[in-house]
């Protein structure tokens, strides 16, 4: 499996709280994963991360999942996202009603998706 990661517009500030924080103005990440003939493509306009967590907040984010003849064969947008690097997994959150969170959590390893519906 290969992980292709273009990262464009770097800023790190300094928070008030001492705590490092860095932007990234255009996030990409590609991969595939050949037993399942599948490859993910992973696009947002922003990113930006914290010194103290292994997690991205990923800002208009889209993925396209594909299949061996290059045909879409999910699509996902959202308006936020986030890229947990530990579990290697992005996670969509949407409040689909006033008291109901539906996340879905897409692992990069296999490309397993987890849909969960909160109340």
């Amino acid at each position: 499996m290969k992980n292709k990661i273009f990262i464009f517009g770097l800023t790190i500030g300094l928070m008030a709280n001492s705590e490092v924080q860095s932007q990234i103005d255009k996030f990409e990440l590609s991969t595939c994963v050949n037993s399942k003939k599948k490859c993910i493509q992973i696009t947002a306009d922003k990113a930006q991360s914290g010194s103290i967590s292994p997690n991205m907040l990923l800002k208009n984010i889209s993925i396209q999942i594909k299949n061996d003849k290059n045909k879409i064969i999910e699509f996902y947008h959202n308006e936020k996202g986030f890229y947990d690097l530990e579990a290697n997994r992005i996670i969509l959150s949407n409040l689909i009603h006033k008291d109901t969170l539906k996340e879905t959590v897409i692992y990069l390893k296999d490309l397993d998706i987890k849909t969960m519906v909160m109340r």
